[in-house]
């Protein structure tokens, strides 16, 4: 049996904090059996694409 790593999915944002998706994305997740992650991450003012560039390196 091959275990596949997790879908990636992201929220970038300013501010995050407040944001339900992750959780709402893993109960989705979990109630249809989909392996996945799904992460709030904050980009500051003027980051974004520091921010982009970061994940994007991550998740190759």
């Amino acid at each position: 049996m091959t275990i596949r790593p997790p879908d990636q999915y992201a929220l970038i944002g300013y501010p995050v904090c407040h944001c339900k998706s992750p959780l709402i994305h893993a109960l989705f997740a979990s109630q249809t059996d989909q392996n996945l992650e799904y992460h709030a991450l904050l980009a500051e003012p003027g980051k974004f694409a520091e921010t982009g560039t970061s994940i994007s390196e991550l998740w190759r």
